[in-house]
């Protein structure tokens, strides 16, 4: 059955005997005249001009004889890959004036908020308790609390703190906190205390910024 298959003979649709035979090539740098009479694997059948038939292997015709005979056979021939001009870069969004201003891989700077209470002030921020406020201090030291990967901001001057949960740091890749020893902050979030010690709790990176 395969090798019936193998010599089953595709005849051309199209092309009459009267029509005006076309110049072909071989690999070789030969060229005859000749129509096109049927094709089967791997072999082309053409009719030469003097009326007889010849079988050339389709390996052994030229690079553009293949390509003319591909064409006769309807075959699509692929159109060379253009390369996509690039997108022209999107001009970035503006910041409303009023608003944060960020850079990537630092916490925003922000405005001193006129209500805010010093770090220092622990009877102010103890009257908060359990309360949201926002407290504004120069950080001592960021740690990291051991395995548990809390955050907690230490500031100049007083035992208050600033506590992040791992919750609250998975949630969000906007934090960066270990820059912000040395630098005032401003930090709202609700006022707690852990062991008698008061501290504020924010849970998102937008409660925290440095103080221009």
């Amino acid at each position: 059955m395969k090798a019936a298959l193998r010599h089953l003979l595709i005849t051309l649709t199209g092309l009459t005997a009267n029509a005006h035979a076309d110049t072909w090539g071989l690999a070789d740098g030969m060229s005859f005249e000749a129509q096109i009479k049927g094709v089967m694997p791997g072999m082309t059948i053409f009719t030469l001009a003097s009326g007889l038939e010849q079988r050339i292997e389709t390996s052994k015709l030229s690079d553009d004889s293949r390509k003319k005979l591909a064409e006769s056979l309807g075959l699509v021939v692929a159109a060379p890959a253009t390369t996509a001009s690039a997108a022209p870069t999107p001009a970035m969004p503006q910041a409303a004036p009023g608003t944060a201003s960020t850079t990537a891989g630092v916490m925003p700077t922000v405005a001193r908020d006129p209500g805010a209470m010093d770090a220092t002030d622990v009877n102010m921020i103890d009257s908060q308790f359990g309360k949201r406020g926002t407290v504004i201090g120069k950080v001592k030291t960021v740690i990291t609390l051991g395995s548990s990967g809390h955050k907690k901001l230490t500031f100049e001057g007083t035992d208050f703190n600033v506590f992040i949960s791992k919750r609250s740091l998975d949630q969000n890749s906007d934090w960066h906190l270990d820059d912000l020893a040395g630098k005032t902050v401003q930090v709202t979030g609700e006022v707690a205390k852990f062991q008698e010690q008061l501290q504020i709790s924010p849970r998102e990176p937008s409660q925290v910024g440095v103080v221009e």
